[in-house]
């Protein structure tokens, strides 16, 4: 029921614009603090038949990125993540910050990204 639910709801919404604001999760994620996350390598090679092969491992703390806390989380009577109905995360408002400009500089002729910005209240606010 719940696969024909997302298969429907995805298709009600193929004409939307998305902004994905995903990124690489690596050594150089910001964490919640005092939290560890490990990044490692387990197989990177070329098998007898040719095909190539490569598998890495990583463990991050659930506090990690953007992403949402379900009320279970400080509420032992809350809702877990997948008890939210779908149409709860479709067509909500939301604004742009754009912070482009921030994160992005100019140094000896090259542009150069500004690693692990953090956005602040004034950013908010402009």
């Amino acid at each position: 029921m719940k696969v024909w639910m997302l298969i429907l709801a995805s298709l009600s919404y193929s004409n939307a614009k998305y902004l994905d604001l995903t990124y690489a999760l690596n050594k150089d994620t910001i964490l919640w603090p005092g939290r560890q996350a490990t990044f490692n390598t387990e197989i990177e090679t070329r098998l007898p038949d040719g095909t190539w092969l490569a598998s890495k491992g990583f463990c991050i703390p659930e506090h990690t990125s953007t992403h949402m806390d379900a009320p279970y989380h400080f509420n032992e009577f809350g809702w877990t993540l997948d008890k939210f109905p779908i149409d709860t995360f479709m067509d909500l408002p939301g604004v742009c910050i754009d912070i482009y400009d921030k994160v992005h500089r100019y140094q000896n002729g090259e542009l150069r990204t500004v690693s692990n910005y953090v956005i602040t209240k004034g950013d908010i606010i402009e």
